[in-house]
């Protein structure tokens, strides 16, 4: 019994030792547990810090990301309009260019054009005046500055023609009174007649109506003719009577 005694007091006397043992280290717990939340909550506030700190820093990024894309969106919409406006800044050139050459053309065209008719007005009036020489140089120069003009060309045959047909005279001629008569170059007339023979002059009147006069100096005869198209022929004009036949 009394070691029944003796082991319950030992017992309860252990028992007492670890509830005083509990109870002296139950502050400890709670002071232990206690710092543990607030180092988990301080772990969750860090936590929630970096997460915000990440967030901000991911919005940044994105925020840099968008204003440099918004810059080289700029940079290219920039270059483009550069781009365009030096195209347009060329096609007006060109565009310039093209009217400016365009007016030169038409200056020279219109200087061409001045040139030409001063050039044929000359021609015609040395035509109009007879001087078909003078009309043939004036034609060959038009030529010269327009080649193969029409105009022109038949204008120097015409003058050409007329120079021509002054020597269209030339030869031995039957006379319809009697004596046979020579015209020469350069003027030079020489006749036969029955009893002697003479020398005188011939002179073109006018190429264009082939128009000649013969005349005699040593015995002051004066004679006009009209030379016929084939040139065969001498048909008295003005106040003469006789005419002629070539050999």
């Amino acid at each position: 019994m009394n070691f029944i005694v003796s082991t319950f007091r030992i017992s309860l006397s252990s028992i007492n030792f670890t509830l005083l043992l509990c109870l002296l280290a139950l502050p400890i717990i709670i002071h232990a547990q206690s710092t543990t939340d607030e180092e988990l909550k301080a772990l969750e506030q860090q936590i929630e810090q970096q997460e915000m700190e990440q967030a901000e820093a991911k919005r940044k990024t994105a925020v840099e990301a968008k204003r440099k894309a918004e810059e080289e969106e700029a940079k290219k919409e920039q270059g483009l309009e550069i781009q365009r406006v030096k195209e347009e800044e060329k096609q007006q050139a060109e565009e310039q260019q093209r009217k400016d050459e365009e007016a030169d053309r038409e200056r020279a065209e219109s200087i061409r054009k001045e040139k030409y008719q001063m050039l044929m007005q000359q021609a015609e009036q040395r035509m109009a005046g007879d001087e078909f020489e003078s009309a043939a140089k004036e034609y060959t120069t038009v030529l010269q500055e327009f080649p193969e003009d029409p105009v022109a060309v038949k204008g120097l045959e015409q003058a050409k023609k007329y120079m021509n047909s002054c020597n269209d005279i030339l030869g031995t001629w039957q006379m319809s009174h009697g004596p046979v008569v020579t015209a020469h170059e350069a003027n030079k007339l020489t006749g036969t007649w029955l009893l002697f023979n003479d020398e005188g002059v011939w002179e073109c009147l006018n190429a264009r109506t082939r128009e000649f006069v013969f005349q005699w100096p040593n015995y002051g005869w004066i004679d006009y003719f009209t030379l016929s198209a084939d040139g065969s022929r001498l048909t008295p004009n003005r106040e003469t009577k006789i005419s002629a036949m070539r050999k």
